[in-house]
């Protein structure tokens, strides 16, 4: 066969191959905690995915202060109402038991001022919308929101930005012996004793009977007033079952061992991995592989 027609062979194989290799997800980003810990914790992955060609939507409280390619705002400003009324009564103990009833009750109210945004009501949940390939959410009883999976008919991540607790464990089926696990709490056990592990004990019960009996059917009414088309195809149970990754601020090196299901991965020091360009490639692609071709 002549060389020239060889050239055009390898020249049309590669134009045919371009679009595979050039095609960028469409990515939705839910940030709703009014809190800079969460969000910025997220926002270098995100940077990093709209760098590498994926057009990324991020909701959240934080716009960018100076626009990134690839990377649109929906701001939620009434995230912030009464944020000072809020600061004083988790600063101001008043039990354990009404403790987490306001936590929950508190991000019950984020994500239905989520939903009601102009801007997330005009932009995603419109039927005419952009499709998402891929949902990333935080994870803080925010459960109604990950409706946006089944809506999407799309994959769900959950980045953890305070570590793990019972309620991350139970997204993914991963056993959370509560008797000596530490979990993030408004009180500090110390669990190398009896009287911690039993406190602890008490402690986690108490958020788990809380979050199950008095708010767990909240959210599956606010998921079935915003996402009615699909609610009846596929409970919100079942969606809070089926992450398919969750990134957990959190490393064995500086924290105690947890077992983790096969999903869970640790990322504490991530930032410092993308922001790095020598340690980054290898290290993104590993967390996104099989989910969205990221690269």
């Amino acid at each position: 066969m002549p060389t020239s027609m060889l050239v055009l062979r390898s020249i049309l194989l590669v134009v045919a191959l371009l679009p595979v290799l050039l095609e960028g997800a469409r990515i939705l980003g839910v940030f709703p905690i009014p809190s800079h810990s969460h969000y910025y914790h997220a926002l270098p992955y995100l940077k990093k995915l709209a760098s590498l060609g994926h057009e990324i939507t991020s909701v959240s409280p934080f716009p960018l202060k100076e626009p990134v390619a690839n990377i649109h705002d929906i701001p939620v400003p009434e995230l912030f109402d009464n944020i000072e009324e809020i600061v004083g009564n988790l600063t101001n103990r008043k039990g354990t038991w009404n403790e987490f009833e306001y936590i929950n009750q508190y991000t019950l109210g984020l994500v239905e001022k989520v939903l009601e945004n102009d801007g997330v009501r005009r932009e995603i949940l419109q039927p005419e919308s952009l499709q998402f390939d891929l949902i990333i959410v935080d994870l803080w009883r925010l459960d109604a929101l990950y409706g946006l999976a089944a809506y999407f008919d799309a994959p769900i991540i959950g980045i953890a930005s305070y570590g793990t607790d019972w309620k991350i464990d139970e997204l993914v089926g991963n056993v959370s012996p509560l008797a000596y696990l530490q979990s993030p709490s408004f009180n500090w056990f110390d669990l190398d004793t009896y009287g911690g592990r039993l406190g602890h004990f008490v402690d986690q019960s108490l958020a788990w009977i809380n979050w199950h009996w008095r708010h767990e059917e909240k959210h599956e009414a606010l998921y079935r007033k915003y996402f009615s088309k699909v609610a009846d195809k596929r409970s919100l149970s079942e969606i809070t079952r089926n992450f398919a990754l969750i990134l957990v601020n959190q490393h064995f090196t500086m924290a105690p061992p947890r077992p983790y299901a096969p999903n869970v991965i640790e990322v504490g020091g991530m930032i410092i991995l993308i922001n790095n360009q020598k340690l980054y490639p290898r290290n993104l692609r590993i967390l996104s592989r099989g989910l969205v071709n990221m690269e």
